[in-house]
Formats: structure tokens, C-alpha cells, sequence
């Protein structure tokens, strides 16, 4: 049975008792998530505070669902530790990995687990916007954000990484809203690693981070100036060069905005 395991020194001891698998599910935490297959916990080891993901195996319906669809089925903490690994050699910020642990040959029941150090003093531009904190910036500090998370974007994409779930609330910033402090981007669980990210994903995370936006009062404007950061030339450029790219990636902001609206009108006739 093929076993992978890597531990930063300050946790090896934390691992030496036994199976780390189970070590690692008997780790008492805050649980931020849970699904049928994968528990997202928060915990302290020795003065310092860690995030541990724990995969169990999704089975091969699950796999086949995704195989159908034309998507690559997740398969543990092994993408996401990949992925963070990457993203460091790019100079992307992103939590730091500390540990990764793997058992298992037959993909439908691999066991898994990646920590990573837990971020400090961190908000989400998700909830920066839900709680108006972002909206009362001054122009120059709001521009910059703006500009920083087009870049982080463009990096992104044109080092052959998609996200999958690129939305606001993957972005933290410094709770005190600093612009010039660190972006860290995280949950990278579902993202996808190759030489050249097809349009056709690139489009994508960008129409979910368009859609993340919605409602929160941000200006045409504050569009304009992230389409012409991503590209990296004028606004008449990108509107034109690229507009197939827009297109696609607005159109699917307004689809996944409008989903849940549709999903409530009854149109059956009585």
C-alpha cells in the first residue's frame, strides 16, 4: 500500500504515536466545514495554530459523476498541497503547507490530510464587502486591492493554474484592510495544474470572482480597471482583443447570479 508523508519539524511529534491518519482525525479543533468526504478543522500545537484537511475516499460513483461531466474528480489533499506548492514558487501568497499525508493505492478510497499554518489577522474580501468595510476605502487603497487581485489573476492563469473556485471569500486580506499588506489566496483543494490554462477555464474563474462581486456597489468603472490590469493593456485593447474572453466571463457571472432566482419561480401550471 503506497504511503506518503511529509511533516515540518515542528509537528513531528504531534505524529508519533501511531497511524497518522487516525492521529489526525483524533486532533481536537474548531471544525470549519464538513462533507460526506472531507473535514476542515482548525487546531493549536504548541502556541501556534494550524488548519488540517482531512480527505477520506469519494468512492467510484462520485468519480464516474465527474468522468461523465468531463471534470477531474478530487481526488485527497494531494492537488491542493501541489497546488500551494506552486503558488510559493510564483511568489503567489497563500497559506503556508506544513504537512501532507497520503495511503492508498485505488483512487475511489485514498485517505488524505494537508495542514497548513492557519493565517493571522486575516478577513476575507468577501466579508470586507458584506460588512461595508471595503466600500468606505478611499480610491487609491480600494484601486489598489482591485489591482492586486488582477494580477494575482493573471499570474494565476498564466502560469497553468485554474482555481475552480475563484470567488471572494478565497481572498484574505489584512483585517485592517492594509492594501499593501499580503493577498493571501486559499482553498485550492479543487485546482487544476498543467502547462497552458484552456480560455475556456481561465473564463471561468474569472466569471465566478465577477459573480462574487455582485451586489456589493462596486462601479463599472472598478470592472474596467481590473479587465485592463488582467491584460495588461489599455482599456480600448482589452476591449477589443479580448472581448470573446469578457463576453464569456460576464455572461457566467449573470448565469450563476440568476441561478438561485430561477430555481424559486414556479413555473408549473395549475
Amino acid at each position: 500500500m503506497k504511503e506518503t508523508i511529509f511533516l515540518n519539524k515542528e509537528l513531528e511529534s504531534l505524529f508519533l504515536s501511531g497511524d497518522p491518519f487516525l492521529v489526525a482525525e483524533d486532533i481536537q479543533g474548531e471544525v470549519f466545514r464538513q462533507t460526506a468526504n472531507r473535514i476542515t478543522k482548525e487546531f493549536s500545537f504548541e502556541g501556534n495554530k494550524y488548519f488540517i484537511k482531512l480527505h477520506y475516499g469519494v468512492g467510484w460513483k462520485e468519480i464516474f459523476k465527474n468522468l461523465i461531466k468531463l471534470r477531474v474528480p478530487t481526488l485527497g489533499a494531494f492537488p491542493e498541497w501541489k497546488a500551494l506548492k506552486k503558488l510559493k514558487s510564483l511568489g503567489i501568497d497563500c497559506p503556508e503547507p506544513v504537512g501532507f499525508y497520503s495511503k492508498g493505492i485505488n483512487p475511489s478510497n485514498i485517505r488524505s490530510f494537508l495542514i497548513t499554518k492557519s493565517l493571522i489577522n486575516t478577513i476575507s474580501l468577501e466579508e470586507a464587502l458584506q460588512k461595508g468595510k471595503f466600500q468606505e476605502l478611499d480610491f487609491p487603497t480600494k484601486k489598489r486591492f482591485i489591482e492586486k487581485v488582477a494580477l494575482i489573476s493573471r499570474n494565476l492563469h498564466n502560469n497553468g493554474i485554474n482555481h475552480r473556485d475563484y470567488y471572494l471569500c478565497h481572498f484574505h486580506v489584512d483585517s485592517n484592510l492594509d492594501a499593501e499588506k499580503e493577498i493571501y489566496l486559499i482553498d485550492l483543494h479543487r485546482a487544476q495544474l498543467r502547462t497552458f490554462v484552456p480560455t475556456r477555464w481561465a473564463s471561468k474563474d474569472i466569471g465566478g470572482l465577477f459573480h462574487s462581486a455582485m451586489g456589493f456597489k462596486l462601479t463599472e468603472r472598478d470592472f474596467y480597471r481590473f479587465i485592463k490590469t488582467y491584460f495588461q493593456c489599455s482599456l480600448k485593447e482589452a476591449l477589443g482583443t479580448h472581448s470573446k474572453f469578457i463576453r464569456t466571463s460576464r455572461d457566467r457571472a449573470f448565469r450563476m447570479f440568476m441561478k438561485p432566482v430561477l430555481r424559486e419561480i414556479d413555473i408549473s401550471f395549475k
